[in-house]
C-alpha cells in the first residue's frame, strides 16, 4: 500500500469515527443484552402474552397496573430497548401485585358460589336417598371444576369454572328428578300389590290382615323455571310498556309457579 492509499484510509476511518463509536457501543450493548439480560426480556414478553394478557380487562380498571402496563408494552415495543432493561422487572412486579389481589378476589367469590351449588347438590341428593352412583356422577364434576378454579390465574377462566358449575347443578337437578320418578313409581308399585292383595283376602272371605308397605315419603322434584322465558310468552318479546302487558307476564309466570307446587314439586328460578 502506497502512500497515498494509506492516507484515503487513514481519511476514511477518521471520516466513519462516530459511525464505528456507535457500532462499537451497539455490540457491547447487544452483547450485555444476551449475557445478562435476556432472561429478563425473557420475562417480560411472558408476562404481557400470559397472566397479564387474559387478565387485561380487570388490570385496566387499576390506575397502578394500566401505568405500569403501558410503560413496559412501550420498552417491549422499542428496536432498542437496552437502556431502559432495569426497569422491566420493578413494573412487572408492580402488575403482578395488582393482579394477584384481582384473581384472588375473583377466585374467592367464585369458589363461595360454587361451594354453595356443591352443598346445595348434595343435599339434595341425600334427601332424594340417592345411590352412591348416582352422588359420584353429579358431585364429581362439580368438584373437578372447583379443583380448576382453586389452581387457575386466569380470572376469565376462574368464571368460566364458576358457569359451569351453575350449569352442572342444573344437570344435577335433572338427574335427581328422574331418580325421584323411579322412586315415586316404585311407590306406586307397591302400593297397588298391596291394595291387590287385599282386595283379593276379601274376596276369599279371610281374615287374614295384608300387610301394607312401609311407604317412605318421596322427595320433592326441582322445577326450574326461566322467569324471563315465561313472562315472554305472554308478551312476545323483551319489551314491557303497558300495564296491561305486566299483568298478562304475571299471571303467566304465576300460573307457571302454581303448577309447579300444586304438582308437589319445589321451584328453582332461573
Amino acid at each position: 500500500m502506497n502512500e497515498k492509499e494509506d492516507f484515503a484510509l487513514i481519511e476514511k476511518v477518521t471520516s466513519q469515527a462516530n459511525e464505528l463509536l456507535d457500532f462499537s457501543e451497539d455490540r457491547e450493548d447487544l452483547v450485555d443484552f444476551y449475557r445478562k439480560q435476556f432472561a429478563t426480556w425473557q420475562k417480560l414478553g411472558a408476562a404481557l402474552n400470559g397472566s397479564f394478557k387474559s387478565n387485561r380487562s380487570a388490570l385496566e380498571k387499576d390506575a397502578v397496573a394500566v401505568k405500569a402496563l403501558g410503560e413496559l408494552e412501550s420498552i417491549w415495543q422499542m428496536p432498542e430497548p437496552y437502556k431502559h432493561l432495569n426497569r422491566i422487572t420493578p413494573l412487572i412486579e408492580q402488575v403482578q401485585n395488582v393482579n394477584h389481589q384481582l384473581v384472588e378476589q375473583h377466585r374467592q367469590r367464585a369458589l363461595e358460589r360454587i361451594d354453595a351449588r356443591i352443598e346445595e347438590s348434595r343435599q339434595r341428593l341425600q334427601e332424594a336417598h340417592a345411590t352412591s352412583e348416582l352422588q359420584n356422577s353429579v358431585l364429581l364434576p362439580m368438584q373437578k371444576a372447583r379443583k380448576r378454579a382453586e389452581v387457575s390465574h386466569s380470572i376469565p377462566e376462574i368464571l368460566a369454572e364458576q358457569q359451569e358449575t351453575k350449569a352442572l347443578q342444573t344437570d344435577a337437578e335433572k338427574k335427581i328428578n328422574q331418580w325421584i320418578d323411579e322412586l315415586r313409581k316404585k311407590q306406586e308399585a307397591q302400593l297397588r300389590a298391596a291394595n291387590e292383595a287385599t282386595r283379593a283376602a276379601e274376596s276369599q272371605q279371610t281374615y287374614v290382615v295384608a300387610e301394607k308397605p312401609v311407604i317412605q315419603p318421596v322427595p320433592k322434584k326441582t322445577h326450574l323455571v326461566n322467569v324471563a322465558s315465561e313472562m315472554r310468552k305472554a308478551t312476545g318479546g323483551e319489551v314491557l310498556e303497558t300495564a296491561e302487558q305486566v299483568e298478562k307476564a304475571l299471571d303467566t309466570l304465576r300460573a307457571a309457579l302454581l303448577a309447579a307446587i300444586e304438582a308437589g314439586d319445589r321451584i328453582r328460578l332461573q
